[in-house]
This record gives C-alpha cells, structure tokens and sequence, in this order.
C-alpha cells in the first residue's frame, strides 16, 4: 500500500490516465499545425482564407449584411438569411 487515500489514488492515477490522452492527442493530431481560417470564394470564383486570430470586429446589420474587418482587409457578406451565417462566424 502506498499510504494514500482511496480517493488519492483514484485523482492519482485519473491524472496519470489524463496525460497519457493528452500526450497521445498531441503526437497524433495535426490540428496544432493549421491555423484556424474563414475560407471565403469570391464572385470571381477567387478563393481567399483569411485568419480568425487577425479579426478584429464582426458586426451583422440585416439591411448590409456582415461585415468583418481584419488588420488588413474588410469582408462584406450580402445575401439573404444571413443569421446563421453571422452566428457561425462569431
């Protein structure tokens, strides 16, 4: 016996049990690789992905739509049932 409380060793070895997850989680994923992104495509048919960590502001006026402004760019999205489209985005 180690002298610990039932309830030491339960926390003791669920934290053991934890760390393994986490480290196996970091080894096997590649989300810690990519950089989280709005992917938009242009009418042209362009395709720009602009990241979350640069935006600044997100504002949703139904008459205007949603305009996002980043450090470098402002994206005006039009259209109609843009509701869901904003509470994504934010």
């Amino acid at each position: 016996m180690t002298g610990d409380s039932f309830l030491d060793q339960y926390f003791n070895e669920s934290r053991r049990r934890d760390q393994q997850t986490d480290s196996k989680r970091r080894r096997s994923s590649v989300a810690g690789a990519y950089v989280a992104t709005l992917d938009l495509r242009l009418a042209s048919g362009t395709r720009v992905a602009l990241p979350y960590s640069t935006l600044l502001k997100t504002t949703f006026d139904p008459s205007t739509g949603i305009t996002l402004e980043y450090s470098t760019d402002t994206v005006t999205i039009t259209g109609r049932r843009l509701g869901p489209i904003y509470k994504a985005i934010a």
